[in-house]
């Protein structure tokens, strides 16, 4: 009898041990169901921006050193894109007395390499293999340049090198005193040139450029209220093209400011006031600070407004014509989508997700753009001024880092 109730005790306890882990399977299983059904935001830290795609016009504090050009060529001194101190030697520019100089250099030079080869004598001097050798390297570097500046420059050291590897050779050759009577006279007539250069020095400070595209005179600084929708659309400008090399003109570039014009129809583009700090990004992906200095009269469609920039000039040197984003703000915070905000009577709730339950959230909307807000919890002053108690606000609940946000549908 007593074997009978110890047997069913035991069987009592395995009974109620099998309805307890049936019971915790049941209420796991149903969280876990409700867990997976529910669509949650999870706050993160992040940022938000509100911006908008345009097209602009670059225009630029710059000098021509002469509006008519140089019909007769020069020679670089200044490389491109090289900043220069006011009065700095830029150019050398040919005269049309020079034109004889240069033939009559050019049938020397041809006289001294027929001269040398005749001559039949090999010279393989350490200075010769050295010279050789740079040579040889630059020529390389020639392949697949097509900066102009950058081509010149190299053909000079060329043409340096070739001169001394001929007097080496003459030196060293029988009738050296031949080719040394032709290269005295090639100097002559290179030193004639070069005492009868004229060298054109920079009026002010900046960057040298030889891309011209005929617009540094009616793209003018100071007072914007030339421009319009037809200037910034004009087809004397493409989108993203390079203004070409001139090889008739330079010209002196500010490199302490420049400009962005655009023509915008937004309502961001249309509330914009002059003073307003706004970030641009470049089709590069780079960002630059920018400032609103001008805002044309408002219109059906749209407005004029031109933005002052003070770094990344130099990229912009050679273009005209861009395409840029116009970030007018952006905001780091507690990120969440819009989705998970529940307005009303004027305030922005949350409705945190707990495993059984849920739990709605006074939270300040700091930023907002279409998709996403960076949101956080009110002060202690906010919430008075908002007419709370002491009891509300000491009992309230805050959102943190990593709460999961109900989606509302």
């Amino acid at each position: 009898m007593e074997k009978k109730n110890k047997g069913s005790s035991n069987l009592k306890f395995i009974v109620s041990i099998i309805l307890a882990i049936f019971v915790l399977f049941v209420f796991f299983f149903s969280t876990s169901k409700l867990s997976n059904s529910v669509d949650f935001y999870t706050i993160e830290n992040g940022e938000i921006s509100y911006e908008e795609p345009a097209e602009a016009i670059v225009i630029r504090d710059e000098i021509l050193l002469n509006e008519e050009g140089y019909p007769n060529g020069f020679t670089s001194i200044a490389i491109e894109g090289e900043k220069v101190s006011k009065n700095s030697n830029v150019i050398r520019c040919y005269t049309s007395t020079e034109d004889e100089k240069i033939k009559q250099i050019s049938d020397i030079d041809n006289m001294i390499n027929k001269a040398v080869e005749e001559s039949g004598i090999n010279v393989l001097s350490s200075d010769i293999i050295n010279i050789e050798e740079k040579i040889e390297q630059y020529a390389e570097t020639l392949n697949g340049l097509n900066d102009i500046q950058r081509i010149a420059e190299i053909q000079k050291k060329i043409e340096e090198l070739m001169v001394s590897k001929t007097k080496i050779t003459a030196d060293a050759s029988p009738s050296g005193s031949e080719i040394k009577q032709l290269i005295n006279q090639r100097a002559k007539l290179v030193e004639e040139l070069n005492n009868g250069a004229n060298i054109v020095k920079s009026p002010v400070s900046g960057i040298v450029s030889y891309r011209i595209d005929g617009l540094e005179k009616s793209l003018k600084v100071g007072d914007f209220s030339y421009l319009n929708k037809d200037v910034i659309d004009s087809a004397d400008m493409k989108m993203g093209a390079t203004i070409p090399f001139n090889s008739n003109n330079c010209k002196i570039i500010n490199n302490f400011n420049c400009y962005i014009a655009t023509f915008m129809n937004t309502q961001k583009a249309n509330s914009a006031q002059v003073g307003d700090e706004v970030t641009l990004r470049l089709t590069t992906g780079k960002t630059i600070s920018s400032k609103i200095v001008y805002t044309g009269p408002e219109s059906k469609d749209g407005r004029i407004i031109v933005f002052e920039i003070k770094e990344g000039i130099e990229d912009l040197v050679e273009f005209r014509k861009i395409s840029l984003d116009v970030i007018w703000w952006d905001f780091s915070g507690y990120k969440v989508s819009n989705s998970v905000l529940i307005s009303r009577d004027g305030k922005n709730y949350v409705q945190k997700y707990k495993t059984t339950s849920s739990e709605i959230i006074l939270v300040k909307v700091r930023r907002q753009n279409d998709t996403y807000s960076i949101i956080s919890n009110y002060t202690d002053d906010e919430m008075k001024e908002l007419g709370f108690s002491q009891e509300d606000i000491n009992n309230r609940t805050k959102i943190k880092l990593y709460d999961r946000l109900l989606i509302q549908k």
